[in-house]
């Protein structure tokens, strides 16, 4: 991960709500199971050409049902100069609801340079992140952020963290 620091993007609660979190299944073959019935309720979605607000709408629901996190952010580039707008929010935290959430600058940056998905299993052992002023005041354990392409670039990303020192993010939520 790059050593530099950048300042932090603040995200208004643009659009919150709280979803209904599938139950977690033991082992493997729970997120084995979901993630294919999540894949056909997407394309399906985008075979009925759903208006663009709706189907980022749609998905954040099925995202947050799926792979539970406190928070999560969908953003996408827009403008002449492709800065990140924030297009959904969904809180899940019912403490976190009256707050900004603040996404790392720091990680957006690292996603964007190295177009890659980032997994932060745990931001306390990472010396790149755990000292960032958002993740500190926003008390984030661990993060994930995914971008979005459009078979040419990065057109968005999809941002999540979890605030419980417990539950960490894993490669099988990524």
């Amino acid at each position: 991960f790059p050593t530099r620091r950048s300042s932090d993007l603040i995200v208004g609660r643009k659009k919150t709500s709280v979803s209904r979190a599938l139950a977690p299944e033991a082992g493997p073959s729970g997120a084995e199971q979901r993630f294919p019935a999540i894949i056909c309720e997407v394309s399906q979605a985008l075979i009925y050409h759903m208006p663009v607000d709706k189907l980022m709408e749609h998905i954040m629901d099925l995202l947050t049902g799926v792979v539970p996190m406190d928070r999560a952010v969908l953003m996408l580039r827009e403008g002449k100069e492709k800065e990140l707008t924030t297009k959904v929010v969904r809180i899940k935290n019912a403490d976190l609801r009256n707050r900004n959430i603040q996404v790392s600058r720091t990680i957006i940056n690292t996603v964007l340079e190295k177009n890659q998905a980032i997994l932060i299993s745990d931001i306390g052992s990472s010396a790149d992140f755990r000292s960032q002023a958002s993740v500190i005041k926003s008390e984030i354990s661990s993060a994930v952020c995914v971008p979005l392409w459009n078979n040419e670039r990065i057109i968005g990303l999809i941002y999540g963290d979890r605030t419980s020192l417990v539950d960490h993010f894993t490669e099988d939520d990524l």
